[in-house]
């Protein structure tokens, strides 16, 4: 006997698509929980065998062919150190490194300041550009030369950096550091928030001989990277700023939401990180088709009495455009959304992920379709003005998700079925 057809039906028609996801956001880069000034915490190597690690999950079946990592401060003239990427012991609760190299390339910091950190702030390392160093493999565990090493999705694999322990290359000698030629590495920071600390991927410290089963897994969001050819993944962050604006000038996100998405949507609102604004003035919130040279198509006066505090730094926001009608917005389109103080006065900030290259905001949620903007140098509020328009920094994603409503299908989008027979 035939058995009956099963129809699994996955959409009626286009216009069902997602059309009640009242309230989905996308755009944050990272849980917007921030509760102050990210600040680094540091892996130090300063004696024989000491080591930092990060454990990660691979993401996809990625050919990695760099390794990123973020130095802290140094000692003197550091020696010769080796990044490698490791397998990982598991079970009987240990989750570490198992020392087997896979992929490696070797690194001599410089005998200057031109990578170091200052203090435990990361604001400085976006001046400097110069703390997020990238490492290109070169060598096997073996000492044979290789350029890349392709990774199995869904396998845990660690990533570690320790002076260098031999000759085998790509190292030149055995080697090791003390009080003299130490370096620091940025393990993991804080104050990314409660929901910013992460259980899965972690950072670890090491301060006896390798290999061993002594590593140290340390709080907080680890701070590590890797790159294929086309995508970069991890929590490569080189620094976090906080810009404060006042009346003439306008801060917020650039986005462009792929038409493989879906086709149309609209933006019912924004949340973000920023320090709030002073009593007795208004904020405005714009959203622009473009570049800011035409007049807002959306906006939002706020009252910034309307707040549980005034003038205190970065909390968090959640705000609604107050249009009647939301207007309807075409994937594939580039908007903008700035925060523009009404008031002199008024000061207002965001907060910002910094990062060494425009292609690393692909580590993070939304990816390169979204950016930092800003416009300054307006006379007197800048949604007003169509004169100054915005300016994009890709190597910056904004502390800013978008809050979504009527996403539709996207174009020649057919009916969508599966059958079983």
């Amino acid at each position: 006997m035939k058995k009956p057809a099963i129809l699994i039906l996955l959409c009626s028609s286009a216009s069902m698509f997602c059309a009640d996801a009242t309230g989905l956001r996308i755009g944050a880069p990272l849980p917007t929980g921030q509760t102050g000034a990210i600040v680094a915490n540091v892996c130090t190597i300063d004696a024989a065998n000491k080591a930092c690690a990060w454990i990660f999950q691979a993401q996809a079946a990625a050919t990695v062919t760099t390794l990123l990592f973020h130095y802290g401060t140094r000692g003197g003239t550091p020696v010769q150190h080796r990044i490698s990427i490791q397998g990982v012991n598991a079970g009987s609760g240990i989750g570490m490194p198992n020392g087997t190299v896979a992929a490696a390339a070797a690194f001599t910091p410089p005998a200057d300041t031109s990578w170091d950190m200052t203090g435990t702030a990361l604001a400085g390392c976006v001046t400097s550009n110069n703390c997020m160093q990238a490492a290109s493999i070169a060598n096997d565990g073996a000492g044979a030369s290789i350029s890349s090493l392709t990774l199995t999705r869904g396998t845990y694999y660690a990533i570690v950096i320790e002076t260098c322990p031999n000759a085998t290359a790509p190292c030149t000698a055995s080697v090791s550091a003390d009080a003299t030629n130490k370096s620091t590495f940025v393990s993991s920071v804080t104050n990314i928030g409660t929901f910013g600390r992460t259980a899965v991927p972690y950072a670890l410290t090491n301060a006896a001989a390798l290999p061993s089963t002594t590593w140290t897994k340390v709080t907080d969001t680890p701070i590590f990277g890797y790159r294929s050819a086309s995508t970069t993944y991890g929590t490569p962050l080189l620094g976090n700023t906080s810009t404060v604006i006042n009346v003439n000038a306008e801060i917020g996100v650039s986005f462009n939401i792929p038409a493989t998405w879906w086709s149309s949507y609209k933006v019912l609102g924004i949340r973000f990180i920023g320090q709030t604004p002073a009593v007795n003035s208004s904020v405005k919130i714009s959203l622009y088709n473009g570049n800011g040279a035409a007049a807002p198509i959306q906006t939002l006066t706020w009252d910034s009495d309307i707040i549980r505090v005034n003038a205190t730094a970065l909390e968090s926001f959640t705000l609604y455009f107050s249009d009647t009608t939301l207007q309807t917005l075409n994937a594939g389109t580039t908007y903008r959304i700035g925060i523009s103080p009404q008031g002199a006065g008024t000061a207002i900030a965001m907060a910002t992920l910094d990062l060494l290259a425009a292609g690393d905001r692909a580590a993070f949620p939304g990816g390169t379709n979204f950016a930092y903007t800003t416009r300054t140098g307006c006379s007197g509020a800048c949604d007003a003005q169509t004169a100054v328009t915005f300016t994009d920094t890709t190597t910056s994603r904004p502390l800013l998700e978008l809050i979504l409503d009527d996403i539709t299908a996207p174009i020649n989008t057919a009916t969508t079925s599966a059958s079983v027979h």
